[in-house]
């Protein structure tokens, strides 16, 4: 009987966080409101929440330079929304940690999965003239179905609910991957394509010829894209000008310190170009924080990615969702994307959270016994 209690407990906080993970791409503002039921359960479930002591403390490095760029700032109000939307969407972290958890059970396996699925056939509810989306911007759409394609990989986690997550999740990723590409988002496509082959390069199960077999697919899938449904052509389609004209505003009048933390929006103006955003990850950094932060933030992100290849991590199907997902949104940011945004902070802190949560317990050593396993 306690059992039985535990496990509908657990389906109800899964539905309770799965409601703003994927609200966070739903373009209706109300939707970020249900973050805070999720910050309850939270509270409630901490004990299991179990992180390195090097996570941490890497945690309070980004704490540390967050509180520094929004004080010397040239906008308090701005750099107080950005900084306030980056805390909101760390939350997303300790959400993938608890999800991974639950998610042993097979049936909050695949009702993760068939929520995902569902969210993806919703897009028809749509209709946008070429593509279907909740977003009137076909880009937007794009990293949306981003997100939900990596959530429906048809892979299974456990023997009983295989046949059920495999056939969910095969009509998901083929739906998905229709609508990405009457988004005709470029960045989403090359996104999608070096996380396949980055994945297929580094699994060691792989034969050679499988592994080159592998990326010939892709990179013809790729190009085929490119060459017939690609309605833009071969250009940056202005983001070298946005590019260079931010660089050189922020270098000839802010280059050590920058202007504060989401502020890049105020710049636009000043180079005559109709976005609001850099487009790039590290130029927003550069303007945020200039050379001293976007430095601090390299080491940053130095230690996060030193920290995750010391451990070795069990392949189930939300693993393998997390590193793609991760990929394919490190390059979009590239070309896309808004760091200072709870959408772009949500989305990256609930991928690596997907990855953290299946690490295996590090050895015993005086430095590591504080280490938890996954929750």
């Amino acid at each position: 009987m306690f059992e039985q209690l535990k496990n509908h407990r657990r389906l109800l906080y899964t539905l309770v966080f799965l409601v703003p993970v994927f609200g966070m791409h739903v373009p209706i503002s109300k939707f970020s409101l249900t973050l805070f039921p999720a910050v309850l359960v939270l509270a409630a479930e901490w004990k299991h929440v179990q992180v390195h002591p090097e996570l941490k403390r890497i945690l309070l490095l980004f704490a540390a330079y967050l509180l520094v760029f929004t004080v010397l700032t040239d906008d308090y109000g701005r750099s107080l929304k950005g900084s306030y939307d980056i805390l909101r969407g760390m939350a997303h972290f300790p959400i993938a940690l608890l999800l991974s958890a639950y998610a042993r059970d097979q049936k909050i396996a695949v009702l993760i999965k068939a929520a995902a699925v569902l969210l993806v056939l919703a897009q028809f509810l749509f209709p946008r003239g070429e593509f279907y989306g909740f977003y009137i911007n076909p880009n937007n759409n794009a990293v949306m179905l981003v997100f939900l394609l990596c959530l429906t990989l048809p892979a299974g986690s456990s023997p009983r609910s295989r046949l059920a997550e495999i056939s969910i999740g095969s009509v998901g990723l083929l739906v998905a991957l229709y609508l990405m590409v009457l988004s005709n988002s470029r960045a989403a496509w090359l996104g999608c394509a070096l996380a396949v082959v980055a994945l297929v390069i580094f699994k060691k199960s792989l034969s050679p010829r499988v592994r080159l077999a592998a990326v010939g697919v892709v990179a013809a899938s790729l190009v085929a894209a490119l060459v017939f449904f690609n309605e833009k052509g071969i250009s940056l389609s202005l983001r070298d000008v946005i590019w260079q004209g931010v660089f050189q505003e922020t270098l000839d009048k802010r280059p050590w310190l920058g202007y504060g933390i989401n502020y890049a929006k105020e710049l636009m103006p000043a180079i005559d170009v109709p976005f609001l955003t850099t487009h790039n990850l590290f130029l927003e950094l550069f303007v945020s924080s200039g050379l001293i932060g976007l430095a601090f933030m390299l080491y940053i992100f130095y230690r996060l990615m030193r920290h995750y290849l010391r451990f070795e991590f069990d392949r189930t199907a939300l693993f393998y969702s997390g590193i793609l997902g991760l990929i394919a949104f490190v390059v979009m940011a590239q070309f896309d994307l808004k760091f200072a945004s709870y959408r772009f902070f949500g989305t990256h802190c609930f991928l690596l959270g997907l990855i953290y949560a299946h690490r295996r317990p590090l050895a015993q050593t005086p430095s590591d016994n504080a280490d938890g396993a996954a929750p």
